[in-house]
């Protein structure tokens, strides 16, 4: 899959520099942006993979950007350009989530071996944090068959299997999740079986 990308830089001889590199390496230019308010048009009508956002932009500058994208739970890669390595911007860059930060003039073969590391390890904490919410959703959904399972192990003073069994027998009957099941019940304080 190309990765789909929203260049935001005010100078326009570097933003062009870039689209044509980035785009002979693969990339798909999506969007580009002179300032910061273009490049947060952009980002929400195209919804790009990655970002790159100049520090020193007109109107707002690409902390501010990040910033807001942040705020919003832009989906996206952030990466900051920037010809100045200050640690008042990494420092914000980083409050931002922002996940790289590449210096300027920029070199083609460094720039595109960190553009992909970059955004190969953002793909991967995409990933994990999709599995924990996962593993979460997974556990509280355990969490309400057993509170429903101990419901009726008192009301019908029945075994733990038995209550599964129930709870799995009905719900099947019903055609609702075991899930949707154990909420009603839950709910009720019992089930009439």
């Amino acid at each position: 899959m190309t990765a789909r990308i929203v260049i935001a830089e005010d100078e326009t001889l570097t933003r062009m520099d870039m689209v044509e590199m980035l785009t002979e390496n693969g990339y798909e230019v999506v969007g580009e942006a002179g300032d910061g308010l273009e490049a947060l048009r952009e980002c929400h009508e195209k919804k790009p993979d990655i970002v790159l956002l100049d520090v020193k932009m007109p109107l707002m500058n690409g902390l501010q950007v990040a910033k807001v994208l942040n705020e919003e739970k832009f989906s996206g890669c952030i990466i900051m350009l920037t010809a100045y390595n200050i640690k008042e911007y990494i420092q914000k860059a980083t409050e931002s989530s922002v996940m790289g930060y590449l210096i300027k003039p920029v070199d083609e073969d460094i720039f595109l071996s960190r553009l992909k590391m970059i955004y190969n390890t953002h793909l991967r904490m995409k990933k994990f944090q999709t599995e924990a919410v996962e593993a979460k959703l997974k556990l509280e959904e355990r969490k309400k068959i057993e509170k429903a399972k101990e419901i009726l192990m008192k009301n019908k003073k029945i075994t733990e299997e038995e209550a599964y069994q129930e709870i799995r027998k009905i719900s099947m009957q019903k055609r609702i999740t075991m899930v949707e099941l154990s909420e009603i019940i839950i709910l009720t304080g019992d089930i009439l079986l």
